[in-house]
């Protein structure tokens, strides 16, 4: 909530605004089993991949898509920037 908050402070949006901030792992018209079966090879890439720390990992960067919601291939979706999250 506190990212949603100053993700719309920081880019002039009102608060009332439906917009969401979000990670996204998965999008697909997929029923429910294979749904599943892809959470379970997420969470075992994510072990190896990312060094996972109470439950949670490290972001390094952002990026930002403009997207279509109708375009459920991702096909038309554009990157409009990398944000790096340094300290």
């Amino acid at each position: 909530m506190k990212a949603g908050k100053q993700s719309k402070e920081t880019f002039g949006q009102d608060a009332s605004s439906a917009y969401m901030p979000h990670l996204s792992l998965l999008y697909s018209d997929i029923d429910e089993h294979t749904r599943m079966e892809a959470v379970e090879d997420i969470e075992q890439w994510l072990q190896g991949a990312v060094e996972l720390q109470a439950g949670g990992f490290d972001v390094k960067s952002i990026h930002v898509y403009e997207t279509d919601p109708q375009d459920k291939l991702c096909k038309t979706w554009k990157r409009i920037k990398e944000l790096p999250l340094t300290s």
